[in-house]
């Protein structure tokens, strides 16, 4: 038997994600394709990088705007990656001026 090995076809992750500052946010991605399709994933935040496992998702809980920018994930699986980003787009809120 002849197994082929290939590294994942591409990412799906979310476009764009918009939140109100001290708000929570989920970004997600999923790998496809590829043999085997055992994925891991690591994930970075304006080129930074934040986190690393077999989930695909980040969960950012009382946001603030320095969160806001490009998300990027790859997926990997033992023979390369593919990747993907995203845009956080945190909408701030100021204190009135009295």
């Amino acid at each position: 038997m002849l197994f082929i090995l290939d590294k994942p076809d591409g990412v799906t992750v979310d476009s764009y994600i918009a939140v109100n500052e001290t708000g929570d946010a989920t970004v997600q991605c999923q790998g496809f394709g590829g043999n085997p399709d055992e994925y891991w994933y690591k994930w970075q935040h304006n080129g930074n990088d934040i986190s690393e496992g077999e989930n695909g998702i980040v969960e950012l809980t009382f946001v603030n705007r320095n969160q806001s920018g490009n998300y990027t994930c790859s997926v990997h699986n033992i023979v390369g990656y593919a990747t993907g980003s995203t845009t956080l787009d945190v909408h701030c809120k100021y204190d009135a001026l009295y």
